[in-house]
């Protein structure tokens, strides 16, 4: 199965908690809790760019992260692509 993965790194203690929860509810299944880093997996086909681009447009305000998107198979990684900077 092929998974978009999303990192959200220099996390501040206690927001890969709150990032978890949001993400959870519209579909990522899978979860790295790194050392100020969060890595988050949803299948490519349960991904919605537009439900998720709406989630990151509220959480930016609580809290300012940068976001990279990468494509997992069962043979490797495909190169990551950042696809939103919402520090402004």
């Amino acid at each position: 199965m092929k998974y978009f993965s999303f990192s959200f790194p220099e996390l501040k203690e206690g927001q890969n908690e709150i990032i978890i929860a949001h993400l959870s509810g519209i579909g990522f299944e899978g979860f790295e809790d790194c050392t100020s880093k969060l890595i988050a997996f949803i299948p490519v086909k349960r991904f919605q760019e537009d439900e998720f681009n709406s989630l990151i447009s509220r959480l930016c305000p609580l809290f300012p992260f940068s976001l990279k998107r990468k494509l997992k198979t069962g043979t490797g990684t495909r190169s990551g692509k950042k696809i939103l900077n919402p520090l402004l």
